[in-house]
């Protein structure tokens, strides 16, 4: 690959030299190898989390896993990869000396893994009624319980000691619920974010289908939105240049070519700044950046330029009082979920995210909090709920009401989204995030392919499967991927 490349990706985006050789960039954009770049980084954490799980549960070293799974390979038809050793207690057999047990236990995976393909099939390609998934899904149950290993329920375990504690104060309770997760993870396709915002351990499977699960928002994001449009609006700057006049604020884009310079030069512009990754959502790296003079902004960008010298900085956003009040730290955004009818803009659903007290970010990822708005009205009509599924009746920060706070300027508010989803024909379902004003303007913050379900369903404790898949003709798009599929 050329060297010139090589240094580029070395300097914007801190990437290794295994890095390099492990995502091969030639023929990647900016964007397609950062995102690559994120997902690589993220499964290397998750299996060095995978690893440490296993050698607390049985003592197994690095190599020693690495052995076993070669060796499970080599004796199976179907790929095993280390989520699966670990998952499904691989870890704890004797996989060496007891080949008839391996070969149990492969014909088991195997058979758990088919019958997921046929509930996804049925459920989601088909959308046959819940009875003709039924008993695939109480075996599926049944295989979860006998594999499900000891790491895996800790882990989980965990995950919900961290989110919501009170669900273990019945420790008669521990394995149901993580079974139940489990089983809502693997083979229904929500994320342990939606089990506990959507209440699941209070709902039954047929209730649990009726809404948007993780997996099927990222597959409706997939058929409705091309490659192009996903990548742009995987950029912000890019996102920024095709919708400029929408934004009503500078966005400016630092790179390894302008370097600290460039930095300087944004600073004396504009002396307090938003500070984010081009390319990161839920809020993740992002900060308010201020310098009163040059040794501060030199230390400052040397921090920053630590983890890649490609970022944005963006001029801040100056709220409307009616949404500051909600939370004064943080912008306070509306989504509005457009959906593209042809040549028609079409408002699908919209939510309000309040921030935290001390945070800048509004993100649910973040802590943030989501209340449902009357897309017709303008007005919320629902109680605020957070990822953890924290029922909110007023803001907890501030003793502020949810329920029933009017939108400003909403008519306008909808008719910037429309703008905006017209703008980008390559994508035809985006979440925009937008934000108004103190003098009075709606602008957008920025744009979502996959946008996530949970401000629309969590906030309402209603599933929206069906209106959803209804509006968008989701059995046309899949019989026409069907029909272009090879």
């Amino acid at each position: 690959m050329n060297q010139r490349r090589i240094q580029y990706l070395k300097d914007n985006f801190a990437a290794t030299s295994e890095e390099l050789s492990m995502i091969r960039p030639e023929g990647h954009s900016d964007t397609s190898f950062y995102i690559q770049l994120l997902m690589l980084r993220g499964l290397k954490y998750e299996e060095s989390l995978f690893c440490r799980a296993i050698e607390e549960d049985s003592g197994k070293s690095e190599s020693d896993i690495t052995k076993e799974l070669d060796y499970i390979n080599s004796n199976s038809h179907i790929k095993i990869n280390l989520e699966k050793y670990y998952k499904f207690d691989a870890y704890t057999l004797d996989v060496f000396n007891d080949k008839d047990t391996l070969v149990k236990w492969i014909g088991k995976l195997n058979r758990f893994l088919s019958l997921c393909e046929k509930i996804i099939q049925k459920s989601e390609i088909n959308r046959l009624p819940f009875s003709a998934i039924e008993k695939d899904l109480e075996e599926a149950k049944n295989l979860l319980q006998e594999m499900m290993s000891r790491a895996r329920k800790k882990e989980l375990f965990e995950v919900i000691k961290d989110i919501r504690p009170d669900l273990l104060e019945d420790k008669a309770e521990y394995d149901r619920v993580t079974l139940d997760m489990e089983l809502c993870i693997s083979v229904l396709g929500f994320v342990p974010e939606e089990y506990v915002s959507y209440h699941f351990w209070k709902k039954s499977i047929p209730e649990r289908l009726e809404f948007v699960s993780d997996r099927i928002r990222v597959k409706v994001g997939r058929l409705l939105n091309s490659n192009k449009g996903i990548e742009l609006l995987q950029n912000k700057y890019l996102t920024y240049q095709a919708l400029k006049p929408l934004y009503g604020r500078t966005i400016r884009q630092m790179d390894a070519d302008g370097g600290y310079t460039a930095f300087a030069k944004a600073l004396q512009e504009s002396p307090v700044l938003a500070k984010k990754n081009n390319f990161q959502s839920l809020g993740k790296e992002v900060e308010i950046v201020e310098a009163t003079n040059d040794a501060d902004t030199h230390a400052l960008y040397e921090r920053i330029a630590q983890n890649g010298q490609y970022f944005i900085l963006e001029d801040l956003i100056k709220q409307h009082p009616e949404l500051k009040r909600l939370n004064p730290d943080s912008v306070n955004t509306i989504r509005i979920v457009t959906f593209m009818e042809r040549e028609k803009a079409v408002v699908l659903d919209t939510f309000l995210r309040a921030g935290r007290k001390d945070s800048f970010v509004d993100n649910g990822g973040s802590g943030g909090i989501f209340v449902h708005v009357d897309p017709a009205k303008g007005i919320t009509d629902s109680h605020g709920i957070d990822e953890r599924g924290f029922v909110y009746e007023s803001h907890p920060d501030h003793a502020y009401r949810f329920y029933g706070i009017r939108m400003p300027l909403w008519e306008k508010a909808l008719e910037i989204a429309k703008k905006a989803a017209q703008t980008i024909p390559e994508a035809r379902y985006v979440g925009w995030d937008i934000a108004c004003t103190d003098d009075n303007r709606w602008i957008i913050v920025e744009g979502n392919a996959l946008t996530m379900y949970i401000g629309q369903q969590g906030t309402l404790d209603v599933g929206k499967r069906k209106d959803l898949l209804e509006t968008i003709h989701y059995d046309e798009l899949i019989r026409s991927k069907s029909l272009l599929d090879p």
